[in-house]
């Protein structure tokens, strides 16, 4: 949890020192305190205790009227620029420097199970825009964009930008 909680203080301001950071973010009404109670969550759900756990899963609920599942595995260097509103489900996984935008829905399997998958495993390097449903046991592949108001139902590869509903594929990155 420490190393997570380094590397997304270095994203907020990367040359400030990491204490004086980490206090001016708590002092502040941020975005870092939605990622760092979700930290908090996951770590204690790790070890078993639950309560606990709970208890920092519902401070995000309370503060950020967001769901972010403590069951969720999110790599470091998370952004969540305004977390009002996002709904992150317990068995999605997401990768390391993510973007996820406010009012953005990642989970739900809509039914299905594939490969003992029920949520979906979102890359490293992904910018997820605003109001955007990432649903079912899906793939989306590194470096990917997915535009605003789009809703994936299936896998995306890697390296693309993606939008509309349903979302396709509108250029590929190089």
């Amino acid at each position: 949890m420490k190393e997570e909680l380094k590397v997304d203080l270095r994203k907020i301001s990367p040359r400030r020192n990491l204490w004086v950071t980490f206090c001016l973010e708590f002092i502040k009404p941020g975005p870092f305190k939605a990622i760092f109670f979700y930290r908090v969550a996951h770590y204690f759900h790790l070890h078993k205790w639950e309560m606990v756990a709970v208890f920092f899963e519902t401070l995000i609920k309370w503060r950020y009227a967001s769901d972010i599942r403590r069951g969720a595995v999110i790599g470091k260097g998370m952004s969540l620029p305004h977390p009002y509103g996002v709904v992150i489900g317990g068995k999605s996984k997401i990768g390391e420097n993510c973007h996820i935008g406010q009012h953005v829905t990642i989970g739900g399997n809509m039914g299905k199970e594939v490969n003992g998958r029920q949520q979906p495993t979102i890359g490293d390097n992904c910018f997820i825009c605003a109001n955007s449903v990432v649903v079912g046991p899906i793939e989306i592949g590194n470096n990917t964009i997915i535009g605003a108001g789009s809703v994936v139902t299936h896998s995306l590869p890697a390296n693309v930008v993606a939008a509309g509903n349903p979302c396709k594929v509108i250029k590929h990155r190089d």
